[in-house]
This record gives structure tokens, sequence and C-alpha cells, in this order.
């Protein structure tokens, strides 16, 4: 020591680096061990601590089987929609109601058409029946002048006979004397009388022949003419009620209604005045008893890697996860193509129709949202780190 050290204090006496830290080395290397340990037990618990591969995607829960299309057999423009997703329907309930005032206004048209022919052919029926009566009467009634006039030309046929035998016999009286001249020819004048009133008895039968003709002709030509506007009235009527039952057909098809009950998955029917073509799909709808499933919809980078068979978990985003948990699926299939854009179609069948915990339950329904996790592979945390930082590598 100094001479000024040996004069300091006790307590002030100068003190080394050793003196004032302790010495760390040995906690150090203790610590470094205890790390270094952890490390390599992680290591080795992560090499075999069991990882489940996933793949998450989202969708909605639906009736699974095939659904059954609405289609529109009438185009036009809407009057008034009555649907929506995921409603509840009943066989027959209406869907939706096209605009009918065109066809509204032709059905006025026809049905006054169809009154004014059939109206008008009825009175074609009454002229016809009146003129087929006539008809038979003058018949009737020529028959019956006809026959007096063969009558009247027996008569005088009968007394020309008579005059000439007449005749003949005065003249042979008259040759012997037995008769004056006079007398033979009183009985020729008679006899000359009775071929002229035969001549006429016969040219009456040919005339009354003739008249009953002309007036029978001009009644059937008549008749004829009426029961043509009538067949062409029956026609007309005909037509008019085969249109009238297409435009009623039309009407009855403006109404959309669902062939089943059911529910509706999906519909194109938005809003009024919407136009809709023949045949169109305007509605999907599901029958209804039929389980769900879920339809996820997978991007196709992730798609390669699902399998039917393979487990998920739902979370239903209407079923709170803190409160009902999750609910485990199976994959059922898998689309062949895309059914939008980058997207695959993933059906599963949930293992429950419902979610419970606790005594309390959440029922699964119609176009819920569903968020899924596919397992895809079973692993462990290293492999699936070490598979993930190969590609970087």
């Amino acid at each position: 020591m100094t001479p000024m050290a040996d004069q300091l204090p006790v307590l002030l006496l100068p003190a080394s680096a050793e003196d004032v830290f302790p010495d760390l080395s040995r906690p150090l290397r203790r610590l470094g061990w205890q790390l270094l340990a952890a490390v390599s037990v992680g290591a080795v618990a992560a090499m075999v601590w069991p990882f489940h591969e996933t793949v998450r995607a989202s969708g909605l829960v639906r009736p699974s089987g095939e659904n059954t299309q609405v289609q529109t057999l009438l185009g036009g423009s809407v009057e008034r929609v009555s649907v929506q997703a995921n409603q509840q329907v009943r066989a027959g309930q209406v869907l939706a109601v096209l605009d009918t005032r065109a066809l509204q206004d032709q059905r006025r048209q026809l049905r006054d058409e169809l009154a004014t022919l059939e109206r008008q052919r009825l009175q074609s029926d009454q002229r016809r029946v009146a003129l087929a009566s006539q008809l038979a009467a003058l018949q009737q009634l020529n028959r019956a002048a006809l026959s007096s006039s063969k009558r009247s030309v027996d008569q005088a046929r009968a007394m020309l006979v008579f005059s000439r035998s007449e005749w003949t016999r005065y003249s042979q009286l008259q040759r012997s004397g037995a008769v004056p001249r006079s007398l033979v020819d009183e009985k020729q004048v008679r006899n000359l009388v009775s071929a002229a009133e035969l001549q006429r008895a016969v040219q009456g039968v040919a005339e009354q022949q003739a008249r009953g003709l002309h007036e029978l002709a001009r009644l059937r030509e008549y008749l004829a003419q009426v029961q043509a506007a009538a067949e062409d009235q029956t026609r007309q009527v005909a037509d008019r009620r085969t249109r009238l039952q297409e435009v009623e057909r039309q009407l009855a098809q403006s109404l959309i209604r669902a062939p089943l009950a059911g529910s509706v998955v999906s519909t194109s029917l938005r809003h009024r005045q919407q136009v809709v073509r023949p045949g169109e799909v305007v509605a999907s709808i599901a029958p209804a008893g039929r389980p769900f499933e879920v339809k996820l919809a997978v991007s196709d980078r992730q798609v390669s890697q699902l399998r039917a068979g393979q487990r998920a978990t739902l979370q239903v985003l209407g079923c709170s996860r803190a409160e009902f948990g999750v609910l485990p699926a199976v994959v059922q299939a898998i689309s062949a193509d895309t059914l939008s854009p980058g997207r695959y179609e993933v059906s599963l069948r949930p293992e429950a129709t419902r979610l419970s915990r606790g005594g309390r339950f959440c029922n699964l329904r119609q176009g819920m949202e569903v968020s899924g996790d596919v397992m895809t592979r079973h692993t462990t945390f290293g492999r699936f780190l070490l598979n993930k930082l190969q590609p970087a590598g």
C-alpha cells in the first residue's frame, strides 16, 4: 500500500470489481443449460405433439338431396313477389303473380264474341227449325194439291171416255135415222169439251208440280244457307271456346305456385316489373322432411386436399360458439367442377341437427351461415412447421 492508503479509514479502503459485483458466470451457465434443456424438450415435444392440418371455408346450411326447380310456363312482367330465400312454403302456395292485364282484356273480348256468336247460332237454329217446318208443310200441301189435280184428271178422263162413247153411239143411231143430226153434233161438242177439260187438268197437274218443286227448291236453298251459317257459327264458337280455354290456361299459369311443400333454397324473383321468360327457373325448393347438409365453398387451391369421409368441425354463426360449441360433421361429396369462379362445392353431413350444451339447444335452420374446418391430415406440430418452411428453403 501507498502511504496515502495507510492513512485512510478502513471503510474507505479501495475495492476491486470482484468485491462490488457478484460472480454471474455460474448462474448464467445454469440458465443456459435450462434454456437448452427447455428448447430440446420443446423440439422433441413438437416432433411428437399431434396436430391436425385443416382447410377452412364458409358455407350455408341446406337440405340434402336434389331440389325441385320451379319454372315459369308463361313469360311476362312480375306483378307481385310473395316468396324469399329460406322461406317455408306449402304445396300450391303462390310464389309470384305475373301481370295479366293484356290476358284479361283478351278474355273479355273473347267472352263478348262468344256470347254474340252463340246468340247468332241460336237464331240460326230457330230459323232452321222454322224453315224445316215450312218445308214439311209445303211438301204436304203440294202432295195434297197434286193428288187433287190428279183426281181432276181422272174425272176429266172419265168424262171424256163417256162423252166419246155417247158421241159414237149417237153417230151410229144417226146413220140409221134414229136420232137427228143436231143431237150427234151436240154429243160431238160435248166430247171436244171433255177432251179440252182433260188437257187442262193434265196441264194443271204439271203446273202444280212445277210450282211445288220451285217452292221446295227455294225453301231448300234458304234452309241450306241457314244451315251453312249455323255450321260456320258453330265452328267460330268452337274456335272462340278453344282460344278462351287457352287464355284461361295462361291466366292460371300466371300464378307461379310451389309444386310441393318444402323450403325455398334459392329464388331469382326480386321485385315488381321483373321480366321472366317462359321456361325460366325462378326458384329451387327442397322437399320438406329431408335432413340438413352443409355446403362449403372451397377454393380451387385447397380442394385437392379434401376427400370424402374426412372429419370436420362446424361453427354455426347463428349459434354462439362460446355457448354451444361446434358441430362435428363428415365430408360427403365434392363437386366435379367449379360452381362459382375459383370455388368448388363441398357437401358435409352434420352428425346432429342441433347444438347443445348445459341443457340449452340451438337448432339448425336452412340458410344459416357456417364456418367449417375440414381435417385433411393428422401430423405433428414439428412436421407441420417443416412443411410450411420447406417451400421457403
